[in-house]
């Protein structure tokens, strides 16, 4: 409880100071796949970040990594911080010459550690 006051007035309010925990991960594509035909190698993703009730969690780590073939793709951001709408933003960028998948892990350490997944795939 916070009392502030200025002059003759007076004002008391409730305050809770901290942040609520993160409870649920969810990842999604920014671009639907690696096209190798049009020349393209890389594919943008981000992490949304949400507590028990839905709502987003600002300020949280997020690591991504490659799950498969961290010898042919690599991650261009594997440690962002979720942003005002819980939003960590990364990208991905193969060597790949041939179709395929690539799986990609984002993880969330704070109190207990959480994590989801999505699948990018290289088409040509």
């Amino acid at each position: 409880r916070v009392t502030a006051f200025s002059g003759p007035a007076t004002a008391t309010s409730d305050v809770t100071v901290g942040a609520t925990r993160p409870t649920r991960v969810s990842l999604v594509l920014l671009d639907p796949r690696i096209d190798l035909s049009e020349g393209r190698s890389t594919a943008r993703f981000k992490a949304t970040v949400t507590d028990a009730n839905g709502n987003f969690v600002v300020g949280v780590p997020v690591r991504f990594s490659v799950v498969d073939s961290p010898s042919v793709d690599t991650i261009h951001g594997t440690d962002t911080t979720t942003d005002n709408n819980g939003d960590a933003f990364s990208a991905v960028q193969t060597r790949r010459t041939t179709p395929g998948t690539i799986r990609v892990r984002g993880e969330v350490f704070a109190g207990t550690a959480i994590s989801g997944e999505l699948t990018i795939s290289v088409v040509e």
